[in-house]
């Protein structure tokens, strides 16, 4: 059996919209602490449900949960909602970021949805 809790988020709302983006602007990078690092594209940062969570159930953002602010992308994959945020870059293009892959994960190994058998192909053989 798999437990399931509701969490109530306190987070910040239209940050993407505040930061008056250049209209070029086609990504927002977010950096962590731990030097990991991911991409989305402006319309998953202008999603309303993307956050910029700084708290969790009434209380201060703890650690294990990623604090001082993470990032929450439920329409993504797990690994996008990135723990530990440090630097939030909006930017025209992902090229010059890492190895251009838009994420840290493919050149960690990760290959996205071939992981799930997805359009990309047959799941990986480890």
């Amino acid at each position: 059996m798999v437990l399931h809790r509701r969490v109530d988020w306190r987070a910040a709302v239209g940050g993407v919209d505040r930061c008056r983006a250049s209209p070029r602007a086609k990504y927002v990078v977010f950096f962590a602490f731990d030097d990991l690092w991911e991409s989305i594209d402006m319309s998953d940062a202008w999603h309303p449900q993307t956050l910029l969570a700084y708290g969790m159930n009434g209380d201060a953002l703890p650690p294990p949960h990623g604090a001082p602010v993470r990032l929450r992308v439920p329409r993504q994959l797990g690994y996008k909602s990135l723990k530990y945020l440090t630097q939030i870059t909006v930017v025209d293009s992902v090229k010059d970021i890492g190895q251009g892959l838009g994420s840290i994960s493919p050149e960690l190994g990760y290959r996205g949805t071939r992981n799930l058998g997805g359009p990309e192909g047959p799941p990986l053989r480890v």
